[in-house]
């Protein structure tokens, strides 16, 4: 269940966090 978790998590924050990163840094 953890690994299924950290694998959603993975792909909204590739998704929806790749370009905030991008800004923030």
């Amino acid at each position: 269940m953890s690994a299924f978790l950290e694998i959603r998590n993975l792909c909204v924050t590739l998704k929806g966090g790749a370009p905030i990163l991008r800004k923030v840094s």
